[in-house]
């Protein structure tokens, strides 16, 4: 049997510990639970006890979240953190305190304030390898982005969003107007005519897809320097914006709104990040992942799992929760191989991105012969009772592929 998972909530509010320590009494048979009611409490308690999850308020007299949290990550970098906040500024709190593992919002629904706990330890328990973790400890902040991308990112979120500003700005940096521009001609959008001009380009894409597409290249950019037979930098870059492309039309099929067709981009923009750290970081273990997976006709995350006990999926979901990517974009790149391990019977980010992950493999869209032995999950589909979608689904990503022809 394994052992109780130890959890430490801290929030100085004494009513909103004993719901907490109510609504969740079902669970003391998994969960070893420990409650502070401030954080020089919780300081006392982690010098005598280490925990699997901390989750704390964020507002607290004294020694404060962000102090609290910031020394949990200094001294026991893999307890899973987790802030909890009635700050609505929620970019401005994760840049202040550092990467947390999520964040949510207060008052915090106590199905949701369970599901994470649960989905985060699932997270950290699939990292077995002592090597994996040691790595993975390394990159515990994301890289900073270059003085072009930020400005960028900042007058996106400027609720008076100017285009000029944006064009002036893409301008600039003539390594991100290139990579725009080829983007947008790559066929992704089925454009009948090529485009030259940015302001064009960055309509084509919306300020989100654009948002998502620096982001993305840049922490792709950042593992850069992959000298590795059987695996592309490139075209992983090309089969992961094909992804993201592919599932906001699938779900755009599915007349979702703009925020889930918008995490269909981001997932699928990164559901193979986990295959560019471990190639990085770990280059002759990965060269043998790649072998078994040639020799034995595997799809690739079995060969991960084989020789690494985890996977690019499960490794690409934890680095983007340590990095604060909401929930759904990271269960949906650490489930896109595992969809049987979601909670959700519906259709979701992750549907759509498991279906274009498998069409742009079949399609052969970059070709990688490492991934050629993907297959589908059909009693995954089944049980949503969405197979009969599946032939439509691919016409509507093939017609792409017949357009870029």
């Amino acid at each position: 049997m394994c052992s109780k998972k130890k959890i430490l909530f801290v929030d100085d509010e004494p009513k909103v510990l004993a719901g907490i320590h109510r609504s969740l009494h079902s669970m003391r048979e998994q969960w070893d639970m420990r409650f502070a009611d401030s954080g020089e409490e919780a300081l006392k308690i982690l010098k005598k006890e280490h925990f699997n999850v901390i989750i704390s308020d964020m507002s607290m007299p004294g020694i404060g979240g962000k102090r609290l949290l910031e020394y949990i990550r200094n001294k026991h970098p893999q307890t899973i953190r987790i802030a909890i906040s009635g700050d609505t500024s929620k970019d401005v709190l994760l840049r202040s305190i550092g990467p947390v593992h999520q964040f949510l919002p207060k008052p915090c629904d106590i199905g949701i304030l369970k599901y994470t706990i649960k989905r985060t330890c699932a997270i950290q328990d699939s990292l077995v390898d002592k090597k994996l973790r040691e790595v993975l400890s390394e990159l515990d902040v994301l890289p900073s982005l270059p003085s072009s991308c930020t400005d960028l990112i900042q007058e996106l979120e400027d609720e008076q969003v100017s285009l000029h500003k944006i064009t002036e700005i893409v301008r600039q940096d003539m390594a991100m107007s290139v990579k725009i521009l080829q983007f947008v001609n790559s066929a992704y959008f089925g454009l009948p005519h090529p485009v030259y001009e940015i302001s064009r380009a960055i309509t084509l894409l919306g300020f989100d897809t654009l948002k998502t597409f620096v982001i993305a290249a840049k922490i792709f950019t950042y593992f850069d320097q992959i000298e590795l037979e059987g695996f592309s930098l490139n075209r992983t870059w090309d089969h992961c914006l094909n992804v993201g492309e592919w599932a906001k039309l699938i779900a755009q099929q599915e007349n979702f709104d703009k925020t889930t067709l918008g995490n269909c981009i981001i997932a699928g923009m990164m559901h193979d990040l986990g295959k560019v750290v471990l190639a990085r970081k770990l280059p002759n273990e990965y060269g043998r992942i790649i072998t078994l997976s040639s020799r034995q006709r595997i799809p690739i995350f079995l060969a991960e799992r084989e020789i690494l006990g985890t996977t690019h999926a499960e490794v690409g979901g934890y680095l983007l929760g340590l990095w604060g990517f909401s929930s759904a974009i990271v269960e949906t790149v650490a489930l896109h191989h595992f969809p049987a391990d979601g909670t959700k019977q519906e259709f979701t980010e992750l549907t759509a991105v498991i279906m274009a992950n498998k069409f742009s493999h079949e399609f052969n869209l970059p070709y990688n012969h490492t991934d050629e032995y993907e297959y589908l999950d059909l009693e995954y589909l089944n049980k949503l009772g969405l197979a009969e979608k599946v032939p439509l689904w691919h016409e509507v990503c093939q017609s792409r592929t017949e357009v870029r022809d």
